[in-house]
């Protein structure tokens, strides 16, 4: 499940983000431009407080990458180096039982609720 997404075409900076699940990755796909021989993708992800970078990927033309961040709860940020590209996407994708179970269906929140009231 596609919980955000950051799409482009040239280097930079991405506004800081954070990840409410445990579970989580990045799918980087992108089109080159003209020759794709010159063509890349290079982007790491930065923990914003400290400036340690958590992973990051490297990508050539008519490619995919996939990378597990598995990093909840902290300031994060994008940087991206484009080379020759047309187009570039940076999807966060959770498993869709991670979102269920950090958002819950109003009527299952109440039973949820109601649950963690009865005692063993």
């Amino acid at each position: 499940m596609t919980i955000a997404y950051m799409n482009g075409s040239k280097s930079g900076f991405s506004e800081i983000f954070g990840v409410p699940y445990f579970l989580w990755r990045i799918n980087c796909t992108m089109t080159p431009s003209g020759n794709p021989a010159y063509s890349r993708l290079m982007w790491v992800l930065v923990d914003s407080a400290t400036g340690d970078v958590i992973t990051g990927g490297n990508l050539f033309p008519e490619g995919r990458i996939v990378m597990d961040a598995s990093v909840a709860n902290k300031e994060m940020y994008f940087i991206i180096e484009a080379k020759n590209v047309k187009s570039f996407t940076l999807e966060l994708q959770t498993p869709g039982i991670s979102y269920k179970n950090a958002y819950p269906k109003p009527a299952e929140a109440s039973l949820m609720s109601f649950l963690n009231t009865m005692e063993n």
